[in-house]
């Protein structure tokens, strides 16, 4: 089935409650070159905690636990590579003196830091997850994600005369820098107090195709198919107090860090 039959029952918002399991972002080592893998090119990781009995792993993906530098640790399941769709997302404020103050995105004040938690759906994995988008590298990572969608999406709506096509109808392909390039892949940042470490952002897959000629056939290519067009919009359906729960502010914003645990949120 083409793209263009697709059944659209959703209209594109800006933003894409539920006890969501997560996904998240690993920045490789190359201290764990010999361990290789996640550990060693970074890559993405969902926790194990939240996954229901009948989860389905994604290709690629195997069982394991990471560590972390401060000392804790997780079980769960990494891999370097995936195919990702952005169902929906949402955006805050965190103004950090002494507690921490969460405010609504129309609510900025100096000093806040922004913070964007993503509703995905994984390609062969049967369960929505929720992906943090924090910090520089990877608030760089979310805006060329959303480029690349919006490219698709520009080309897919130049003849499309009816309701515009939605970003959850499209798979896009990500990795690690590392794994694509290990030499090369292992990029400066700087981080608080000017410290400096060795990150490997996730970008999107080259596999993809040029981002400035979308054919019809990368369309296809990347077309979700009938069933996750489905399963995506009705998770996009079930997502709306949580899309738009952190509009609220403190209240909410505390109430689900005693409920979910802080990590789980960002």
């Amino acid at each position: 089935m083409s793209y263009k039959d697709a059944n659209i029952r959703v209209i594109p918002d800006e933003q894409g409650e539920g006890r969501y399991a997560t996904i998240q972002w690993i920045t490789g080592e190359q201290k764990m070159k010999k361990a290789g893998g996640v550990p060693y090119t970074g890559g993405l990781f969902i926790k194990a905690e939240r996954c229901p009995d009948d989860f389905e792993l994604p290709p690629g993906f195997t069982s394991g636990e990471i560590s972390f530098d401060n000392g804790a640790s997780e079980l769960g399941y990494m891999g370097q590579s995936a195919e990702i769709v952005l169902i929906r997302y949402r955006r805050r404020w965190a103004l950090k003196n002494g507690a921490t103050q969460y405010l609504p995105w129309n609510q900025y004040k100096d000093g806040a830091k922004s913070q964007v938690q993503a509703l995905v759906a994984v390609r062969g994995c049967n369960i929505p997850l929720t992906m943090a988008f924090n910090g520089k590298s990877k608030g760089e990572s979310f805006k060329a994600f959303i480029a690349a969608v919006d490219a698709l999406l520009a080309r897919a709506n130049e003849d499309n005369v009816g309701l515009r096509y939605p970003r959850l109808m499209f798979w896009i392909p990500v990795t690690s820098t590392a794994a694509l390039d290990p030499v090369k892949g292992f990029a400066q940042a700087v981080g608080k107090g000017g410290q400096s470490s060795l990150v490997t952002p996730m970008v999107i897959h080259p596999a993809l195709g040029d981002l400035k000629a979308v054919t019809d056939h990368m369309l296809e290519k990347q077309y979700v198919g009938e069933a996750q067009l489905e399963r995506n919009q009705t998770w996009y359906e079930e997502a709306e107090e949580w899309a738009h729960s952190w509009d609220r502010g403190q209240a909410l914003a505390n109430r689900e860090a005693e409920e979910q645990g802080e990590d789980d949120l960002f």
